[in-house]
């Protein structure tokens, strides 16, 4: 229960990080378009991530894994920053 709260917290404290980031971004062009380079680059890993999942488990996705990698990120922004070593973590557990 306690690591649960703190996974909350710490996402909750990335979410508003992120919004700040964001609205510094959008006042800031250059910023702004190496933003949207890296979520590019972040939505192509995530739906990579995405695609071998369904690939191991031998499944085909209802939607493609770019459009899920959207959708994933748009729900839980912090996972953005940290898919990786959450799917490399479930790997290994």
């Amino acid at each position: 229960m306690r690591a649960a709260r703190h996974d909350a917290e710490e996402e909750s404290a990335w979410a508003h990080l992120l919004l700040e980031f964001r609205l510094h971004a959008a006042r800031d062009p250059e910023l702004a378009r190496r933003y949207g380079d890296a979520h590019r680059r972040t939505i192509a890993g995530v739906a990579a991530l995405i695609a071998h999942a369904f690939e191991e488990a031998g499944e085909t996705p209802v939607e493609s894994p770019r459009q899920l990698a959207v959708l994933l990120i748009a729900l839980d922004p912090a996972c953005s920053s940290s898919a990786r070593s959450k799917a490399a973590r479930c790997r290994t557990a």
